[in-house]
């Protein structure tokens, strides 16, 4: 089995969860521990953190010697959630995948296990098309802060992977091009509005 604990800033214009499809493409079993909002060790509700997202699947014995793969997604929400500068964000972050991985790789020695970045999100110059209603021109706004969230979140995905002796899955370049400022066709990531996408939604999305 696979197991997906994640968080992701703008759902897939996908109609189900990243772990639903995966299992659907894949034919794999997959155990989806998503959980919006959820942080590496922001000081918020403990339901939100990673930690209780590994509780539960050590709960359920859904991490065991039959587990494959294990698939972590998580960091923007610590970007800016985290007291302290980046360099003690950072430790804090690796720290915590420290023992967070330890847990799972006591629990299942085979699984391979890998950090996820996310998607590509923003189009060119960063930017990003958060109403793309009707076909009309999706005027582009400004995202710095984004920008600056992903480069953090994938920082510390990286070292995490290297601390822990675990891979790193760029996601953001192998979806580069279908952002939420891409042509409809080509769009896999939507923003607040969205009616124009193949397939087309109007859906609130979940915000990490």
């Amino acid at each position: 089995s696979t197991l997906f604990p994640y968080t992701t800033l703008f759902r897939s214009i996908i109609e189900s969860r990243v772990g639903a499809s995966l299992a659907r493409i894949s034919g794999a079993k997959v155990e989806d521990f998503a959980c919006t909002g959820a942080v590496a060790y922001a000081p918020i509700e403990p339901n939100k953190r990673l930690s209780k997202e590994v509780d539960l699947a050590l709960a359920g014995k859904q991490l065991n010697a039959g587990t494959t793969n294990v698939f972590l997604q998580i960091g923007m929400n610590d970007s800016w959630k985290a007291p302290g500068i980046y360099s003690v964000q950072t430790e804090n972050f690796v720290n915590e995948m420290k023992t967070q991985v330890g847990r799972i790789k006591a629990a299942a020695p085979n699984a391979k296990i890998a950090f996820v970045g996310y998607p590509s999100i923003l189009g060119a110059n960063n930017t990003a098309c958060p109403v793309q209603l009707n076909n009309m021109p999706a005027p582009p706004v400004s995202t710095i802060s984004v920008r600056n969230s992903l480069n953090a979140a994938h920082d510390w995905q990286r070292q995490s992977a290297a601390a822990t002796g675990t891979g790193w899955i760029d996601l953001e370049r192998d979806t580069a091009g279908h952002d939420m400022c891409a042509a409809k066709d080509q769009r896999w990531i939507a923003g607040i509005i969205d009616n124009s996408s193949d397939p087309s939604i109007i859906d609130r999305k979940s915000v990490v």
